[in-house]
């Protein structure tokens, strides 16, 4: 169902492959071990037909060299190409964070579900975007060599806590992805928008990510409403 018009425009692309997705991660790694088979199974075997590259930015507690080299390699493990990958410690994050943002353990405290969050707001919002660096830095991987962000048909954005129940069938968006950023839910009432799973075009995808910025973590900003956003139907809402 297409709620308004969407003012991104996609660029031509030349594909390599007959459909390629990215899935691009940003989380706590601590979940991705419990929830990444399920991608698998209902994600990337559900598509046989679709190519896969998944990028990841992970953060994890303070680990041991041996440790964080066991998670790398679990990760690398896990999918069929993993076309990059960048862990690190909630405490780096939250470092860099106070140097881009001195002033952010004086905000105020907020009310509702986001009381006192702002860290936790503002640490999410640089993983997804760290993610997307990924995406468009390109890969070096053999499974991924030399393809452009934007050669991709769908990129798709997950939480790494995420377990899916059943196949998300990918192949209704190709092909009519162009103008459309889909989404679980979201509303014209309050203005809210459920994003932890997201999919659409490469350039749909940035300008959602660079409009998400401007707003907060649930309220989207104006920019973000421009896009045209649909609502994933009943068949694909199996998480």
């Amino acid at each position: 169902r297409m709620i308004k018009d969407h003012l991104v425009e996609e660029a031509p692309r030349v594909t390599t492959w007959s459909c390629g997705v990215a899935i691009v991660l940003s989380g706590a790694y601590r979940t991705l071990p419990d929830c990444n088979a399920s991608v698998v199974t209902h994600v990337i075997n559900s598509n046989p037909s679709m190519k896969f590259h998944v990028y990841a930015h992970l953060t994890t507690e303070s680990l041991s060299q041996a440790e964080h080299e066991k998670a790398e390699r679990a990760v690398w493990a896990t999918f069929p190409c993993v076309a990059g990958v960048l862990f690190e410690t909630n405490s780096a994050v939250s470092t860099a964070v106070r140097k881009d943002l001195p002033a952010i353990d004086q905000l105020p405290r907020g009310s509702g579900t986001a009381r006192g969050k702002a860290m936790n707001i503002v640490k999410m919002f640089r993983g997804i975007g760290k993610a997307q660096q990924l995406l468009e830095a390109g890969s070096t991987r053999s499974c991924a060599a030399s393809t452009s962000f934007r050669q991709y048909d769908l990129v798709l954005r997950l939480r790494p806590d995420l377990c899916f129940c059943g196949p998300l069938e990918l192949a209704p968006l190709v092909g009519s992805a162009g103008r459309h950023l889909w989404l679980p839910w979201w509303s014209t009432k309050v203005e809210w928008a459920f994003d932890q799973i997201a999919i659409g075009v490469p350039l749909a995808m940035r300008e959602s990510l660079v409009a998400k910025s401007c707003g907060s973590a649930a309220k989207p900003s104006k920019r973000f409403r421009r896009l045209s956003l649909i609502h994933i139907s009943e068949p694909t809402r199996p998480y």
